[in-house]
């Protein structure tokens, strides 16, 4: 009997450790191409609309969104860049309590 709490105990831990898991992770993604973008400053973006393959457009707010310093910065005009050239991008997000869509990451 004893082993069979233990079994239990760690099977718990381990449904614990993969939700806690999934919860850190962006809770979803979508790549298309930009169609507008809103800059607070040359260096921060306000907002990104993106087109996804079926002509849906969403609408991103950058309000949690902090660049990577190890990686190239998604600028106001790197991002204007992808939209004149129709170069698509990849943007995780989560949704707020308001129904926002905020950036959490964005990528070539």
């Amino acid at each position: 009997m004893p082993k069979a709490v233990s079994i239990t105990a760690w099977g718990c831990v381990l449904i614990i450790g993969i939700l806690i898991l999934a919860c850190g992770r962006p809770a979803a993604q979508i790549s298309g191409v930009v169609v507008d973008v809103r800059a607070h400053s040359l260096l921060k973006f306000e907002s990104i609309d993106v087109r996804d393959t079926e002509d849906t457009i969403w609408h991103f707010i950058s309000e949690d969104f902090k660049p990577k310093s190890n990686v190239h910065s998604f600028t106001p005009s790197h991002v204007r860049e992808h939209m004149l050239l129709g170069l698509p991008i990849t943007v995780w997000y989560r949704q707020d309590k308001d129904g926002q869509l905020l950036i959490i990451v964005v990528q070539d």
